[in-house]
């Protein structure tokens, strides 16, 4: 089991709804955090008439309030966007950080309408990133974001990291020790807000838990910090 397992978070889409200054210092001062992540969706998943960020207008609008954080995304919708305004983006945030987790993957239609997908245009547009910059575990990393063959196939192909939702813990401690640790992106699992009171358990092989916040108030948004710092120090 990898030790010394990375805690991070991912924000609500009405994060900047309600004083998102305070809350980014009370995120880094609660858990010590270390990436502080932001979801692609064009309507928010738990109700579309609740407000969403623009996930890389987001992320800059941070880096411009404070730049010594490590902010990262979980994950960017390869099918939505074109491999060159991806990179685009990318270079926006390198030029003013020098750290970040780029997550990437391949639709999700629980939430939202997806197109059909082109296998080759996927493995395209990676290639395209991949060759654009340095990535690595440390610095500028990349994984991707889902359980099914096909991700387990391009995670492999391209030594990229992996992100598992909703799954029990004897299955991610199984999937991420066949999957082995990657050099381009961490293996994470990503941790709900009704999975806290199974306090502590944190799959083997396991190299960051990501915790979701829900959208809240600033109050509520401080109690769920709460809850997650128990969850870490037990």
């Amino acid at each position: 089991m990898i030790s010394n397992v990375k805690n991070s978070i991912l924000l609500p889409g009405s994060f900047f709804d309600d004083q998102w200054e305070s809350k980014i210092y009370l995120i880094q001062e609660k858990i010590n955090c270390n990436t502080i992540y932001f979801f692609d969706h064009t309507v928010n998943p738990v109700n579309s008439s609740s407000s969403v960020y623009n996930q890389f207008e987001a992320i800059q609008k941070v880096l411009e309030y404070k730049k010594d954080i490590r902010l990262g995304t979980l994950v960017t919708n390869l099918k939505r966007r074109s491999a060159y305004e991806i990179c685009s983006s990318l270079r926006h945030i390198v030029s003013s950080t020098d750290y970040f987790d780029f997550g990437i993957g391949i639709g999700d239609d629980k939430y939202e309408k997806s197109i059909d997908t082109d296998y080759t245009n996927i493995h395209e547009s990676i290639e395209l990133i991949l060759n654009s910059f340095n990535f690595d575990k440390e610095s500028l990393s990349m994984f991707i974001g889902g359980t099914s063959e096909y991700v387990s196939s391009i995670a492999a192909k391209h030594d990229l990291g992996i992100n598992i939702w909703n799954k029990n813990e004897d299955y991610v401690s199984k999937k991420f020790k066949e999957f082995e640790t990657k050099n381009r992106g961490r293996n994470s699992f990503t941790v709900h807000q009704g999975s806290l009171e199974n306090k502590g358990n944190t799959p083997k092989y396991c190299e960051e838990i990501i915790f979701v916040t829900k959208d809240s108030s600033f109050d509520e948004f401080t109690k769920q910090l709460d809850s997650i710092k128990g969850w870490i120090e037990t």
